[in-house]
């Protein structure tokens, strides 16, 4: 199971109707020109090359170059993480509230700990004051 911080880059990936939009076509696994992929996308190849970039970035989709053309192809196996991250999350959130026969807590170690989520550069409390400061105390 990925850590907190690598299934949020993935997330933050797919996390675009364009990007998606890309992974469906290229879902064949068939490897698709950026010439075509922008022409079916509506868009200039620049900016389909900066999504394509987020995907390839986050390991969904692979680059091959062939003379002076950059062919994409989707990674098979690549949202296999993803959904197992989910499926873990869910379990543990399905079973908040509830304990087992012997009265303990059946979600178990919290798979994305506080500590994994705050930000490196954070050394104090994980609270924060109304005006984005540190809470005193």
């Amino acid at each position: 199971m990925p850590k907190p911080v690598q299934a949020a880059h993935l997330f933050a990936a797919l996390a675009d109707p364009t990007r998606l939009a890309l992974l469906v076509t290229l879902r064949s696994g068939t490897a698709r020109p950026i010439a075509r992929l922008s022409a079916n996308a509506g868009m200039t190849r620049q900016a389909v090359t900066k999504h394509l970039r987020i995907l390839e970035d986050a390991g969904l989709v692979t680059v091959t170059r062939t003379g002076r053309e950059t062919h994409y192809t989707y990674r098979p196996g690549s949202l296999d993480a993803a959904g197992r991250y989910l499926d873990a999350i869910a379990g543990r959130w399905g079973a908040v509230g509830r304990t087992d026969a012997g009265g303990s807590d059946p979600c178990g170690k919290d798979p994305c700990p506080s500590a994994d989520l705050r930000d490196s550069s954070d050394s104090g409390p994980a609270h924060r004051t109304a005006h984005g400061g540190k809470a005193t105390g």
